[in-house]
C-alpha cells in the first residue's frame, strides 16, 4: 500500500511539472526535496513582456502627480486633543444627563467608566433628578476615580421625592473642590462647585461649576433671575474664572438673566427638543455630542468635549523694545539737551522746514545715545502684579531649591513664591484703589479689564496682500479730496485782512507748561520724539520750540515733518468685511499736539460765543447725559401745550472730519473776526498734509490731501464742530459729534414740509 501512494505522489509530481512548463531536468533532487532555480520559478506563468525586457528591480513612478504627500504633524481636532491629554484640559470635559433615578443606573455608569472612554477620562459628570435621598448613603453611588458632591431634594421644594443633583468630580483632574452654593426650592435646585485643578491656563484662577434642576411646574423667570443672581456673585467673587452652569432648565433660558453667558449644546436630547442646556461665559468653550441615555432615562447623555484653545497658544508672545528711562539716563538727557548750543542749527539761509527736522534729528540722536533699549517679551497671559523681581528672584531661588531635592528647601522656596505673589497682588490693589480715590477713572477702569481679562481688542484681519489693502485704505480715506478749491481759498485770503507779524504771542513758558502736561505713555508720531521726552525735558526743549513755533505763525507755515500722519485703521466691529468698517487713528506727532493747543487756545476766545451751545462733544463738562437731557427736556416742553406735536430725525454722519472743506472754514473763520494770522495757519494746517496707512509693518504710499483733518488732531475736533454749525432757527438740533438728532416743534401740519426742507438744506 506504502509502495502505491509512493508511485501515485510521483506521477503527480511530473504531471504539475509538465503542466506548467518544466521539464524534469530543470531541477534537482537533493536529500529528498525538489529545488528550483529562479528562472524555473519565473516559467511557472507566462510573461507579460520579452524576457529581455525584464527589469531586475521594479520601477518607482517619481512624477509629481503620481507622489503622495504624507502629513506632517499630529491628528487636530477637539477629540484627538482631547485624548492626547485628558486628565490636563485647558477646561474639563464633562458628561452631564437627566438621569431619572441615579442608584438604578449604578452598575451601568459603572460598566461605562471602566469600558467607555467618554466617562472614565471625562473630568466632571453631573446628573439631575437623581432621585437620592438621607437612606442613600454616598458609598452606594461612589465609582471608582471620583469623587461626588450631592444635593438631595429637601422639603422646601413642597415635594417628598424625586430630584436631586449629583456631580463627580475625576480624582486624576482636581482634588482641590470647595461647595459654595446648595438650593432647593419649588422653582430650582442649584449645587455650585468651585474647583481648582491640578493643570489650569494662566488666564484662569480657577473653575466655578453649577448643575441645576428647573421643574416642569416651575415659574421659568424667577428661575432665571435667582439663577443670573447666584452666577454674577460668583463672577463678583473670581472675576476671572470661567462660569459654567449645566443642567435641564425645561422652560427655562438664560438669554435674557444673562446675555453675556454663551449656550454651546445644540443638538437634540429629548423627543427632538432641546432642554439639557450648558450655559458659560467663555465664548465656543465646547463642542458638544450626544450619546445614548443612561438605562430608560429619556435624556440623552451630552458630552461636552473642550474647543477651547489657551490664550498663550492663541496669541504668540510679542518682543517689544522699549526704552529704560531711569533716572540717571534722564539726567544724562537733559544734561545733553542743556549744554547743547541750538543756535548753530539755524543759520539764515535755512528755511522752517529743514530747521524743524534738523531740531527734530538731533533730539532724536541724543535720546538714542542716552537713554538705552531693551528688549521685553510680553505674554499674552501674563499678570499685571507678576513683576520682574518675582520672576527674577524668587522663581530662581525656587528652581534652584528644586534641583536641591531638598523637600524642606522646596516648600520654603514655594511658601516664599507664594507670600511674594500675595504681597504683589495687594500693592497692585492699592495702586488701583489710589486711581479711583484720585479720581482718575480711565486708569482705573483699563487696570480692571486688565485684571479681568477683559482686553480683547479687535484687530485687523489679516490678508494676503497687505500693500494692497493699506493703499485701498489710503485711497478710501483720501476719497473726497476730489476737487481742488485752490482757486476759492486765495480769493478768500486775499479778500481777507493781511497777518500781522508779531500779532500772535506764543511765550517760552506756555510751551513748557504744554510739554510738561504730555502723557507719557502717548506713541511718538512721524517725528520719532515721545511724550515721555517732552514731559522730562520741558524746561530744556520748550526755548528751542518756542521760535519755531512764533515763525509759524508769523508767517502762516507749518513743517512738513509735523504735518505728516500715519494712519492706523481701527476695525469698529469684531469681523470687518468692507472700507468703510475701519476707523481711521491717525498717529501725528506730538510736539505738533502741543502746537494745535497753543493756537486753540487763541481762537477760542474769538468764537466761543459763537460756538453751538447743544454740541455737547469736545466740550468740557459735556457728554451724551447732557445731549440727552437737553432733547428730552426741549420736546416735553413743548407737549405740555395742548394741540402741539413733534417730529425728530437722528442723523449719524459717516467719515465726519474727512469733510472738511478748507474754503468753508478759511470763510467761517473770517467770519467770526478770527485773527488773519490764525486763518492763514489754519489754511496751511488744512492743506498738502501727506498720509499714509499702517497695516502691521506694512506701509502704503504716501498721498497728500487737501481735504479734511486727521483723527487725532487737537484741531480736529473743533474744526468739525465748527463746519457743522447749523444757522437755521427753526428747528432744534442737538449733536455729540457726527450724531445729530433734528427736532422739529410743530403745531399744524403745514410747518412740517418747512422741516424737511430744513433737513435737505443741512444735509446738504
Amino acid at each position: 500500500m506504502v509502495k502505491v501512494l509512493c508511485i501515485l505522489l510521483c506521477l503527480f509530481v511530473l504531471l504539475s511539472d509538465l503542466c506548467s512548463g518544466l521539464r524534469p531536468e530543470d531541477h534537482t533532487q537533493q536529500h529528498g526535496g525538489f529545488y528550483y532555480t529562479r528562472n524555473e520559478l519565473l516559467r511557472l506563468r507566462p510573461p507579460p513582456y520579452p524576457p529581455s525586457s525584464r527589469p531586475l528591480m521594479p520601477t518607482v513612478n517619481t512624477t509629481q502627480d503620481a507622489s503622495k504627500k504624507r502629513k506632517r504633524g499630529r491628528r487636530g481636532g477637539v477629540k484627538n486633543r482631547l485624548r492626547r491629554r485628558p486628565a490636563k484640559p485647558p477646561l474639563p470635559s464633562v458628561v452631564f444627563a437627566n438621569v431619572q433615578s441615579l442608584y438604578n443606573k449604578i452598575d451601568e455608569l459603572h460598566a461605562k467608566c471602566r469600558y467607555d472612554n467618554v466617562y472614565r477620562e471625562s473630568c466632571v459628570m453631573a446628573f439631575c433628578e437623581t432621585w437620592l435621598d438621607s437612606n442613600r448613603p454616598d458609598d452606594d453611588i461612589i465609582l471608582d476615580g471620583f469623587t461626588v458632591y450631592r444635593s438631595d431634594r429637601t422639603k422646601e421644594s413642597g415635594k417628598t421625592r424625586g430630584g436631586g443633583l449629583c456631580i463627580y468630580i475625576n480624582n486624576r483632574w482636581c482634588s482641590n473642590v470647595k461647595i459654595h452654593t446648595t438650593l432647593c426650592s419649588p422653582n430650582l435646585e442649584l449645587l455650585t462647585l468651585s474647583v481648582r485643578p491640578f493643570y489650569l491656563p494662566r488666564e484662569f484662577s480657577n473653575i466655578v461649576l453649577c448643575c441645576v434642576y428647573v421643574p416642569p411646574s416651575a415659574d421659568a423667570l424667577a428661575a432665571a433671575d435667582t439663577i443670573a443672581s447666584y452666577m454674577q456673585s460668583m463672577l463678583l467673587r473670581y472675576s476671572d474664572a470661567p462660569v459654567f452652569v449645566m443642567g435641564d432648565f425645561n422652560s427655562c433660558t438664560l438669554d435674557t438673566a444673562l446675555p453675556s453667558f454663551h449656550q454651546y449644546v445644540h443638538v437634540p436630547k429629548r423627543n427632538n427638543k432641546t432642554t439639557d442646556l450648558c450655559y458659560g461665559n467663555i465664548p465656543s468653550a465646547y463642542s458638544a455630542r450626544a450619546h445614548p441615555p443612561l438605562g430608560r432615562a429619556d435624556h440623552n447623555v451630552i458630552n461636552l468635549i473642550p474647543a477651547y484653545r489657551q490664550l498663550l497658544k492663541r496669541v504668540k508672545p510679542t518682543k517689544v523694545k522699549v526704552r529704560q528711562w531711569t533716572q540717571d539716563a534722564t539726567m544724562q538727557l537733559q544734561g545733553s539737551l542743556a549744554c547743547t548750543d541750538w543756535g548753530v542749527f539755524a543759520p539764515d539761509s535755512v528755511n522752517l522746514n529743514e530747521h524743524a527736522s534738523i531740531i527734530t534729528d538731533y533730539i532724536t540722536f541724543c535720546m538714542d545715545s542716552t537713554i538705552p533699549m531693551k528688549t521685553v517679551t510680553v505674554y499674552p497671559n501674563s499678570k499685571p502684579w507678576i513683576t520682574s523681581d518675582i520672576k527674577k528672584n524668587t522663581l530662581k531661588n525656587k528652581q534652584i531649591a528644586y534641583r536641591s531635592k531638598d523637600i524642606h528647601t522646596m516648600k520654603n522656596a514655594h511658601r516664599q513664591l507664594q507670600t511674594e505673589i500675595s504681597q504683589a497682588k495687594q500693592r497692585y490693589r492699592e495702586h488701583v484703589e489710589n486711581e479711583f480715590s484720585c479720581m482718575n477713572t480711565k486708569q482705573a477702569f483699563a487696570h480692571l479689564k486688565k485684571m479681568s481679562g477683559r482686553l480683547d481688542r479687535l484687530s485687523v484681519p489679516s490678508t494676503t496682500d497687505p500693500l494692497k489693502f493699506a493703499s485701498d485704505l489710503n485711497l478710501f480715506y483720501n476719497r473726497f479730496d476730489s476737487h481742488d478749491f485752490s482757486i476759492e481759498c486765495e480769493s478768500l485770503l486775499a479778500a481777507g485782512p493781511l497777518p500781522v507779524p508779531g500779532d500772535i504771542d506764543i511765550s517760552t513758558v506756555d510751551v513748557t507748561n504744554q510739554f510738561k502736561k504730555c502723557k507719557a505713555n502717548k506713541a511718538p508720531g512721524t517725528d520719532g520724539i515721545p511724550g515721555r521726552l517732552l514731559k522730562e525735558c520741558a524746561i530744556e526743549l520748550g526755548p528751542v520750540f518756542q521760535p519755531l513755533f512764533k515763525q509759524s505763525v508769523d508767517i502762516g507755515v507749518i513743517p512738513i515733518i509735523w504735518k505728516t500722519s500715519v494712519v492706523v485703521p481701527v476695525p469698529k466691529m469684531s469681523s470687518p468685511s468692507e472700507l468703510n468698517h475701519f476707523r481711521p487713528v491717525a498717529l501725528t506727532s506730538i510736539v505738533m499736539k502741543c502746537f494745535e493747543r497753543l493756537i486753540l487756545s487763541h481762537i477760542l476766545p474769538h468764537v466761543q460765543s459763537q460756538l453751538d451751545p447743544y454740541q455737547c462733544a469736545y466740550r468740557s463738562i459735556r457728554g451724551t447725559d447732557d445731549a440727552i437731557a437737553c432733547l428730552l427736556h426741549k420736546l416735553f416742553e413743548h407737549m405740555e401745550t395742548a394741540g402741539n406735536y413733534a417730529r425728530i430725525i437722528f442723523i449719524h454722519f459717516s467719515s465726519a472730519f474727512n469733510t472738511i472743506q478748507r474754503h468753508v472754514m478759511i470763510d467761517k473763520l473770517q467770519k467770526l473776526e478770527v485773527p488773519a494770522a490764525l486763518v492763514h495757519w489754519v489754511f496751511n494746517f488744512l492743506s498738502n498734509r501727506p498720509q499714509c496707512v499702517r497695516v502691521g509693518d506694512i506701509k502704503s504710499p504716501v498721498l497728500v490731501s487737501n481735504t479734511g483733518a486727521p483723527q487725532g488732531c487737537v484741531l480736529s475736533p473743533f474744526l468739525y464742530t465748527n463746519d457743522c454749525r447749523s444757522v437755521d432757527s427753526s428747528t432744534q438740533f442737538v449733536r455729540f459729534s457726527d450724531d445729530t438728532a433734528m427736532l422739529a416743534l410743530l403745531n399744524d401740519f403745514a410747518s412740517y414740509q418747512s422741516y424737511l426742507s430744513s433737513v435737505v438744506r443741512f444735509s446738504g
